[in-house]
């Protein structure tokens, strides 16, 4: 090939390099006609001064787009964290050998983060400990830059994140049995974060921290029971055990009447209430309410004794003998029943 001609191939494949770095790189311009170039030159060559009209449009349209950047950057950097509180979740309990747990953890923060590549890296690890290859060969893949992971759709995400719910929900209770409350309530606070409206456990984290002696957090999340389910008495009724005993008799009495308002038909609830206002020396409310509470369950005898009890107080002792006999009717070797309708019979002979 003569030498003129190699040169100019030489140059040609050149320019062609040059001209797809450029356009990879988006610095090459659009092609023009001769006349539009000539357009172009005889409109930079007039210097129009923008309005404040157009002025007031670009400006509000950069801060648009300053405002979007700001959100996603802060979108981002939230969803990060979440995915390091995950993986660091899945540490502590690799370290108590909750195999289970720990991979929880790991598909949680995988799923605020799929490229987190530490993360991928322990579930490889993990899923292998517990048998599963496959899971466990693709996380190895994702680890060395074999695979890009495959963001989990939304339905898949809500899925795993109640999984993960019910799983802590169940470590918390299980913790919760043997009476270790510390314990009971880190699983339940962690169970509540990711499901934040979930009426059981908020409850059950109420429960813990009430029997941690911690009345300020029980209160708290108690309180959140009440905006979720307004119609239901229990978690007032157990704030109400709890205020009692820490000396809020006020407080507690005030709480077992919402009960009774959540949940009229429950018997229970109004024996509680009759309890309270006994023990405030209101034996008008204590009557009503164990009356109340009969009226919903008429063959418990403990109540038919307990209200001849309450009216004895008041002083009915005509009311209390029969409510005495109405206990023994349906059980003949209530003691207690026995012992105050025998005191009361004489005067009544």
């Amino acid at each position: 090939m003569p030498a003129n001609h190699k040169r100019n191939v030489s140059i040609l494949a050149l320019s062609l390099a040059f001209t797809i770095a450029g356009n990879q790189l988006g610095f090459a311009e659009e092609p023009k006609t001769t006349s539009a170039q000539q357009t172009d030159e005889a409109a930079d060559s007039i210097a129009v001064e923008p309005t404040n009209e157009e002025r007031d449009s670009a400006s509000s349209r950069q801060a648009e787009e300053v405002d979007l950047a700001r959100r996603a950057l802060i979108y981002i950097e939230s969803h990060h964290n979440e995915a390091i509180r995950h993986w660091e979740l899945s540490r502590r309990y690799f370290r108590k050998w909750d195999l289970d747990l720990c991979e929880t953890e790991l598909d949680l923060a995988v799923l605020y983060w799929d490229t987190m590549q530490i993360a991928h890296r322990n579930l490889c690890l993990v899923t292998l400990l517990r048998l599963n290859l496959p899971k466990s060969i693709a996380e190895f893949a994702m680890t060395v830059g074999l695979g890009e992971p495959i963001p989990r759709t939304d339905a898949e995400g809500k899925e795993l994140i109640q999984q993960a719910t019910i799983k802590h929900y169940k470590e918390g209770l299980k913790y919760a049995r043997s009476k270790d409350w510390q314990d009971a309530a880190f699983e339940l606070e962690l169970a509540a974060r990711l499901v934040p409206d979930d009426f059981a456990v908020q409850r059950s984290l109420a429960f813990a921290y009430a029997n941690l002696g911690n009345l300020a957090k029980a209160i708290e999340h108690y309180q959140k029971t009440f905006a979720l389910a307004p119609a239901d008495g229990s978690s007032r009724a157990d704030l109400a055990y709890f205020l009692a005993e820490n000396g809020k008799t006020e407080e507690a009495f005030k709480q077992m009447e919402e009960a009774v308002k959540s949940s009229p038909q429950a018997a229970c609830y109004h024996v509680d209430l009759s309890w309270m206002a006994e023990s405030r020396g209101d034996l008008e409310t204590a009557s009503k309410e164990m009356h109340a509470a009969i009226d919903l369950a008429p063959k418990q005898a403990g109540l038919w004794a307990h209200l001849g009890e309450v009216l004895e107080q008041k002083g009915d002792t005509k009311q209390a003998a029969d409510a005495y006999h109405q206990a023994l009717t349906i059980d003949p070797q209530l003691a207690n029943a026995k012992e105050r309708l025998s005191k009361l019979e004489p005067h009544h002979s």
